[in-house]
């Protein structure tokens, strides 16, 4: 165990830049905080517009700019340590907005793709 350096706060989960990262590199509360929380209440928000009418292009639009775009926001920096259980957890939450016609059928519902993704507009962008 790492002794504590003087004056420095040992935490042991450290949000940087809206990315919550653990001591050990765990994402965990990360995922939770991201899906369980965030995405969880804009699930919420965009299934209000539904049933206000609003036309499923739209609403898919809306989903990609308020969740997509949540979801990849640093995957490149933390979707590596996802383990399996937090892909499950990811893959099952997107194939849920699916399944409620929130998202359209070409929608990616695999975390892995999207990691493949962004790691590619990240490396093409050097």
């Amino acid at each position: 165990m790492p002794s504590a350096v003087d004056n420095i706060e040992q935490v042991k989960i450290a949000k940087l830049l809206e990315v919550m990262f653990s001591g050990n590199l765990n994402f965990d509360e990360h995922v939770t905080y991201v899906f369980l929380s965030i995405c969880s209440q804009r699930l919420y928000l965009i299934k209000l517009l539904r049933s206000q009418g609003m036309p499923e292009n739209k609403l898919h639009i809306i989903f990609v700019a308020l969740i997509i775009s949540r979801i990849s926001y640093a995957l490149s920096a933390w979707g590596g340590f996802l383990n399996s259980q937090q892909i499950h957890r990811i893959n099952a939450f997107l194939r849920k907005a699916r399944r409620f016609g929130i998202c359209s059928s070409t929608c990616i519902c695999d975390v892995s793709e999207y990691l493949r993704l962004v790691d590619r507009r990240l490396f093409n962008s050097i």
